[in-house]
């Protein structure tokens, strides 16, 4: 009996573990918190901060990114991660997204949209691959503009997509009334 008491209260101990541990949305940082909570769980100092944006340096696969956070009203609703790192051929952007792309769909599963690189792209271009969660919309993207390249990763907030999503269509709606 006693065995059986231990065996239950050793259970319940590893279970209400699990289940106390955070859900985060993006590194250490959830929807929502304020711009002194992201500052506190990254434990370091920003290269860049403003009113509404901190950025950070990180390395992602021992290549160079900005790590960024998006505020409005000092509440987080996007963040993510841009490379910093240049290359002179067009094939180790792609070869990164792809590494990218296979990391994020094991974490969040097959991608929902998905517009992979050309071998031999011309002009300007923009690849991307998305993933959604309960949470987050998540965009992996590799574009060119004007000859530079762009390789980041978006995390954002549903709920701030839901609204601007509303607000726009109350705006078309207003638009129409004055036709």
């Amino acid at each position: 009996m006693k065995k059986f008491l231990h065996l239950t209260i050793f259970i319940l101990s590893i279970l209400s573990l699990t289940f106390a541990q955070e859900t985060y949305d993006f590194r250490k940082v959830t929807w929502g918190m304020t711009k002194a909570d992201v500052l506190k769980a990254e434990k370091k100092t920003p290269i860049f901060e403003d009113e509404n944006d901190l950025i950070f340096e990180e390395t992602l696969l021992n290549r160079n990114f900005s790590c960024l956070y998006v505020f409005q009203e000092d509440k987080l609703y996007s963040a993510g991660y841009i490379l910093t790192d240049k290359y002179e051929d067009y094939s180790d952007y792609v070869d990164l997204y792809i590494e990218l792309k296979d990391l994020l769909s094991e974490k969040y599963g097959k991608p929902i949209i998905s517009k992979d690189p050309e071998i031999f792209p011309i002009g300007n271009f923009n690849y991307s691959t998305s993933w959604f969660t309960p949470r987050s919309v998540i965009m992996l993207s590799l574009s060119r503009k004007s000859g530079e390249y762009t390789l980041m990763i978006a995390y954002i907030d549903v709920n701030f997509v839901k609204k601007e999503i509303d607000k726009s269509s109350e705006e078309k709606n207003k638009d129409k009334t004055k036709l």
